[in-house]
């Protein structure tokens, strides 16, 4: 491509790029989760940081970010530099799309089969990181108007699916399922426990691991301060 019309493509894809108004809503999981890790990393100078939110939010290589301008440039991060600090809008919901796949959501527990739960507390230990991981364990696949059972050979599968989903929606589907959970698994202590001496646990082992589910929500995502996951004890 020649130097004129290298200048050209560069300033038609800056102005598609500055009159594209971003919002929480056009953020994906993956999105979401590259974002929260630069906004956290203290490493990273302000520059630095802007540039790859720009690469992230518009799907840009830094080689393309390096050839704006510095008025489009500057453009460009005044539009999304909320993301690195904003609350993200949205409440929790029974079930979403993903392209046109559809998914519900089971807030129930008590429902969960004991490989769910050691799922939900292996990721729970860092939540955004894991936050498709997560969402992978406690959503049930809908086809034809009927769920589908949640299984251990799609997890990996519906966890990439959630990476696409809009953050809006399963960042406070998240927060109030792991709200939900934390309650009932102290509800539920004494037949959780009953249910894991049944497969072959000892008492001691069963009771650890019923302390361990509960206490793994202690670090669970919290709804108005998202850069700083950590909930405190």
């Amino acid at each position: 491509m020649s130097t004129k019309n290298k200048k050209a493509s560069n300033s038609a894809l800056a102005f598609i790029l500055i009159y594209m108004k971003i919002s929480w809503n056009s953020i994906s999981v993956a999105q979401f989760q590259e974002i929260h890790a630069m906004a956290i990393a203290p490493e990273i100078d302000e520059l630095s940081r802007l540039t790859r939110l720009i690469c992230v939010v518009h799907n840009l290589t830094e080689q393309q970010v390096d050839e704006l301008t510095v008025t489009q440039f500057n453009a460009l991060a005044n539009d999304c530099r909320f993301l690195l600090s904003a609350q993200i809008p949205g409440k929790p919901v029974k079930s979403f799309m993903v392209g046109t796949r559809k998914y519900s959501v089971n807030y129930t527990p008590s429902k969960l089969k004991h490989r769910q739960y050691v799922e939900i507390s292996h990721f729970a230990n860092d939540p955004i990181a894991n936050l498709h991981y997560i969402l992978a364990s406690i959503v049930q696949p809908v086809k034809w108007g009927f769920k589908q059972a949640n299984k251990a050979s799609r997890h990996q599968q519906i966890a990439q699916d959630m990476l696409n989903a809009p953050i809006t929606v399963l960042y406070h589907t998240c927060i109030f399922f792991c709200k939900l959970y934390k309650s009932l698994i102290e509800a539920m202590r004494a037949s959780l426990v009953a249910e894991m001496m049944e497969v072959g646990k000892s008492r001691k082992q069963a009771e650890e691991l019923v302390t361990i589910f509960s206490a793994v929500m202690d670090g669970s995502i919290q709804p108005n301060k998202w850069p700083n996951l950590k909930a405190s004890a």
